[in-house]
């Protein structure tokens, strides 16, 4: 990947759509590799999560490969923004970040100033999170052995885990309408999995088997 000629996007739209953007973006119609992208899943990004996310950067940074990160939250801490501000500013050279907006998401002025803002189109996804909360556990289980088919050649490819991260923000939305202690409890350890997946060599297959049997 060539040095962008944004450091800093905010990607108005729902997360698959931003994937899309920043796949096609900085993967296919340049010499960035997928693995190069880091998309990085969160129900509410905090102050504490932020420090950590700049640390990543900041260590990223020094290598001469480039990196792009990606921020997918239902909702941000204000003070996480602040404790974002310097990096947002000036990432280190061949770092490109982005964060997605939608439509639960409040974006301070301070930030969205120094951003090149892009609306994107919502596409629509063929896996349905109802329907499969819905069904028994051993058919949520035989539906992902089917995704997990379709990549058996590689089942820790980027693609795949790009997927499995969208089923799982998709199960995890749908089932955030139960209240209960328990529930809540499960969500918490289905939303740390998801942003597991992120990382490169993720075991996908036991974290969706995981998301089947637990919810």
């Amino acid at each position: 990947m060539t040095r962008a000629a944004h450091h800093f996007y905010l990607l108005g739209g729902d997360e698959h759509a931003a994937r899309e953007f920043l796949d096609e973006r900085f993967g296919k119609e340049s010499a960035t590799p997928a693995e190069s992208i880091f998309h990085e899943v969160y129900e509410l990004f905090r102050k504490e999560d932020a420090a950590d996310f700049r640390d990543r950067v900041v260590f990223a940074g020094a290598s001469d490969a480039p990196r792009v990160f990606a921020i997918h939250a239902q909702s941000f801490g204000q003070e996480a923004f602040e404790a974002m501000l310097k990096i947002l500013e000036e990432p280190p050279k061949g770092i490109v970040i982005a964060i997605t907006e939608h439509g639960a998401s409040v974006i301070p002025d301070t930030i969205r100033s120094r951003a090149h803002s892009v609306r994107l189109t919502v596409t629509a996804s063929d896996f349905d999170a109802k329907k499969f909360l819905a069904l028994t556990i051993p058919k949520r289980l035989a539906l992902v052995a089917d995704v997990i088919a379709e990549h058996k050649d590689d089942e820790t490819s980027a693609p795949l885990r790009s997927h499995a991260q969208q089923m799982m923000s998709e199960i995890i939305q749908e089932a955030r309408n139960e209240t209960s202690k328990e529930r809540g409890n499960v969500l918490n350890e289905l939303t740390t999995m998801m942003g597991y997946l992120a990382t490169r060599g993720a075991n996908v297959k036991m974290v969706l088997e995981y998301a089947a049997m637990s919810i």
